[in-house]
């Protein structure tokens, strides 16, 4: 009968503390504004004792824990390099024009005189636009690394190439009126060659992390620009919990009338004579 009555109780009290509990998702951000390069990093640690109590799950189980770290890179340019030059045609206009002046005598040879004549070439006159070709570059593949415990993540931000854009500079005629002459109008024209944009490194805590943050009840973390450099823009934390297992108070009367039930069952029985 001692048997029963333990295996009883225990499966009483098992049901008991079981009853009505569910896993609960708790997050928490850090909003920042750092600028991290080789020689700089941001340290830090979530406390885990104020961040359950503030959800109402002091004493809770940690199922998992995710830690987020997001930021953005600059573009920010470290060569210029010209690529290209071109020119095209667009429009003109070409003939006779007068290329000098020139003197003979004239008349008689009792009225002698001067006379002047005109000298007339054939000439080519052209605008020209012409085009400079450069890249802006920004070469550097700027790297956040995420750490915690022995674990890591990282993001590499993308590489990308913007579209171009054109600039008049001015421009200068060469040539000459008498042989044709070009009008030249000189543009540049950008384009940016870059790594920027948006970085985001995710670590989920293996099982010594876990352990780890039970018992230390914080959680520690670093970022760092491993490669270039970046703004760190927040950090977040998300942790998977188990309520603190309190037991109803009907679930613990009910389990210890039982209890009582079985006890008095059992002093009867042994008042009897009967075998438990």
């Amino acid at each position: 009968m001692n048997n029963k009555l333990h295996k009883l109780a225990a499966a009483v009290s098992a049901a008991t503390l079981a009853g009505g509990a569910h896993a609960s998702i708790v997050t928490s951000t850090i909003t920042l504004d750092q600028l991290l390069n080789g020689s700089t990093s941001h340290a830090g640690s979530f406390a885990l004792s104020p961040l359950l109590a503030d959800n109402g799950l002091s004493g809770g189980r940690i199922n998992s824990a995710l830690i987020s770290a997001y930021g953005f890179s600059d573009t920010q340019i470290n060569q210029t390099v010209q690529t290209g030059y071109d020119e095209h045609y667009n429009g003109g206009y070409s003939g006779y024009v007068v290329t000098g002046y020139y003197s003979y005598s004239c008349g008689s040879w009792w009225n002698s005189r001067t006379c002047y004549g005109t000298n007339y070439g054939y000439a080519q006159y052209n605008n020209i636009d012409a085009t400079n070709y450069f890249e802006q570059r920004d070469s550097v593949d700027d790297t956040m690394l995420l750490t915690s415990g022995t674990g890591s993540a990282s993001d590499v931000v993308e590489h990308s190439r913007g579209n171009a854009s054109s600039a008049y500079q001015g421009g200068y005629t060469r040539g000459n009126w008498t042989y044709g002459y070009d009008t030249v109008n000189v543009y540049n024209s950008t384009l940016t060659d870059t790594f920027s944009g948006a970085l985001f490194a995710e670590l989920a805590l293996g099982a010594n992390e876990l352990l780890a943050l039970a018992q230390s009840g914080q959680f520690d973390y670093m970022v760092r620009a491993t490669n270039g450099n970046f703004h760190l823009q927040g950090l977040s934390i998300t942790l998977d919990v188990d309520p603190a297992v309190v037991p109803e108070p009907g679930s613990t009367l009910l389990m210890l009338a039982g209890l009582a039930g079985l006890a008095a069952a059992a002093r009867r029985r042994r008042r009897d004579g009967a075998p438990s």
